[in-house]
């Protein structure tokens, strides 16, 4: 009798607990949704912004890129690649004492066209705290050096690489010396086309760079640069459509 006396009280106050506990949810649930309402940005109850992100996808095209990657497929490009090899271009931007044209959408694609004059070929480059100097005379006196097929050799006006794998190749009407740059900082690989124009006295690059770092496949040579680098197919793809559309068709 004494131990059921004794269980009687602690009973009465776990139901006790129990409704309190009933009681505070359905508080907790009736003022929360004023409580949210008085959060959302427009209802007039607060000034607190909503910390939630908003993102907007980036369309692509059917080569898995994004969509600006288009504009270097067209006519347009065509046509002021064309311009450029008819030396009907105006080289308006400098490189130290260097005069050059582009176009394109920097950082993705574009053309650098240099224009050579003897005697005015170098120019100051650095990155990062180092400082070099470069000079196209190099650079055009190694492309005319050049032979057909893969070989090892120094491109040095843009990416500043030595020991690059290089492939001249006939495209359309014209030899270029095809490279692929790597860039870890950036996570990005150029793949650069660029030739020696002796009519129009220039050095041309052609350039498109693709942010796919982890996805390309090499092989590293006895100073640790990257050759015999693969890229992924959908962006083998997008380089044989451009080689196809563009250098192909050049007419000049």
């Amino acid at each position: 009798m004494n131990k059921q006396r004794g269980f009687a009280p602690v009973l009465i106050l776990i139901v006790i607990a129990l409704v309190g506990v009933i009681g505070y949810l359905e508080y907790k649930n009736y003022k929360l949704p004023d409580q949210l309402i008085a959060q959302l940005p427009g209802s007039g109850k607060s000034s607190i912004p909503s910390i939630l992100p908003t993102f907007t996808p980036v369309p692509t095209n059917q080569y898995g890129l994004p969509d600006y990657y288009n504009r270097a497929l067209t006519s347009d490009f065509r046509d002021a690649l064309n311009k450029v090899f008819e030396g009907t271009i105006d080289h308006n931007l400098k490189d130290g004492n260097l005069s050059y044209y582009f176009y394109g959408e920097e950082g993705y694609f574009g053309i650098m066209a240099y224009l050579y004059e003897p005697g005015n070929t170098k120019s100051p480059a650095g990155y990062e705290g180092m400082k070099w100097e470069r000079d196209i005379q190099k650079e055009i006196d190694q492309f005319l050096s050049l032979k057909d097929g893969v070989q090892t050799a120094k491109f040095e006006t843009v990416g500043g690489l030595d020991d690059a794998t290089t492939t001249l190749r006939k495209i359309g009407s014209r030899k270029y010396a095809i490279v692929d740059e790597p860039f870890s900082p950036a996570g990005c690989y150029t793949r650069y086309y660029y030739t020696f124009d002796p009519k129009t006295k220039q050095l041309v690059y052609i350039k498109l760079t693709f942010y796919i770092q982890s996805e390309v496949k090499f092989e590293l040579n006895k100073e640790s640069v990257r050759i015999n680098i693969e890229y992924p197919e959908n962006v083998n793809r997008y380089i044989l459509q451009f080689e196809k559309n563009i250098l192909q068709k050049l007419t000049s």
